[in-house]
């Protein structure tokens, strides 16, 4: 037998034929897959800081509330956890809680990280962090068509004068959702200081819709609805909890 001289020694000759190495390509895989990526604390080029303390806290409210809070708590109150769906925000606001102290401290660990993607890279290697990137991808990809088509049912609702082609009611072709999320789309390409005030005017108004409904919802709550409290099971919460996240 002849090892083929090369660097790569991914080939070998048995018998006059040549064969794969495969056992090599699999160590190399194996290597390749858990490489770390080193983080960067001094990065060449120091990117501007367009938002401030307020902003931040904003873009948080902003991305917790929005058209899901009204269509999907409604769902998991009548289908999946019944008035156990207050429990299921309670377990909902502790996951955020240890998921938010988690960020923050890689955060401070790799302050030259952005996100999931650069942390799981540095920590875990390069094959997990793909996979988070794609999971990532696909994750935003299909939520942000779910709030584009809950956005334009609500149009639908409202003018119920729109061709279902339109707005999507009844029909699966949604140009008003599609024409939502290349404008959303643009404005965020155009730059953060030029479409935070997007951001901060959402968030704000999703606030005070929230505080509205609580105003004028609470004069009309029925404790008599509230028995039986979990009539689905305990297991509900944990199941309801999952989707309001």
């Amino acid at each position: 037998m002849t090892i083929l001289e090369s660097p790569a020694e991914e080939l070998y000759e048995f018998h006059g034929m040549w064969h794969w190495n495969w056992g090599y390509e699999v160590k190399e895989f194996v290597a390749d897959s858990l490489r770390l990526k080193k983080p960067k604390r001094n990065m060449d080029v120091q990117l501007e800081r367009h938002l401030g303390l307020l902003d931040l806290i904003l873009l948080g409210v902003g991305g917790t509330l929005g058209s899901g809070l009204f269509l999907l708590a409604g769902r998991a109150a009548r289908d999946v956890a019944g008035p156990a769906v207050s429990l299921s925000f309670v377990a909902a606001a502790i996951a955020c809680v240890f998921s938010g102290l988690s960020y923050a401290e890689m955060a401070s660990r790799m302050p030259a990280c952005g996100g999931a993607y650069s942390f799981v890279y540095c920590t875990v290697g390069e094959l997990a962090a793909f996979l988070v990137g794609m999971c990532l991808t696909l994750e935003y990809g299909v939520s942000s068509a779910a709030v584009a088509r809950a956005w334009a049912a609500y149009v639908g609702e409202a003018m119920l004068w729109l061709p279902s082609w339109v707005t999507g009611r009844g029909s699966s072709f949604c140009v008003l959702g599609f024409v939502l999320i290349v404008t959303i789309s643009s404005l965020i390409a155009v730059g953060i200081r030029e479409t935070k005030w997007v951001m901060n005017t959402s968030a704000a108004l999703y606030s005070f819709v929230v505080v509205i409904i609580i105003i004028f919802g609470a004069p009309h709550v029925d404790l008599g609805n509230w028995s039986p409290f979990v009539p689905f099971g305990y297991k509900s919460i944990i199941t309801g909890a999952s989707a309001v996240l």
